[in-house]
């Protein structure tokens, strides 16, 4: 369900800030399409993509997103990463905010994961280290 659309739409929402914050969204069995590429020691590029238990199987048009996946980086949580020893076809949920890369060559939807879960953690095992996971807004 990530789209340009939804993307215009957030857009339109726009300048996030103190009392209006940046919407999250949070997707549940995202498959790791490839290892993750640890980035100046401290952040990670993942390549997420949408796994048979989330995908619209129903509609007449979900065949090509089947094959739709996503840039995704995580902000200083190499370490944090490193620690769950994820490998390309592990499932994770996680918390995103979705953005735009620029680049000529390889740009589009890009998201910005806050937070994520592996399948095999417990519920509040991440809680204390989501706080110094989540990117600071300088003002």
């Amino acid at each position: 369900q990530v789209t340009p659309e939804l993307l215009q739409a957030l857009r339109r929402m726009e300048p996030f800030g103190h009392g209006n914050p940046e919407p999250v969204f949070a997707a549940n069995s995202v498959r790791l399409m490839a290892p993750p590429r640890v980035l100046k020691d401290k952040h990670v590029k993942l390549k997420l993509a949408a796994t048979a238990e989330n995908r619209e199987s129903r509609t007449e048009h979900s065949n090509w997103r089947r094959a739709v996946s996503f840039d995704a980086l995580a902000w200083h949580m190499a370490e944090r990463l490193e620690q769950e020893r994820l490998l390309a076809g592990d499932t994770l949920d996680v918390a995103f905010t979705v953005g735009h890369n620029d680049h000529p060559e390889f740009g589009g939807l890009e998201l910005t994961i806050c937070d994520f879960k592996t399948k095999t953690a417990k519920i509040g095992q991440t809680a204390d280290k989501a706080q110094a996971a989540v990117p600071q807004t300088i003002a």
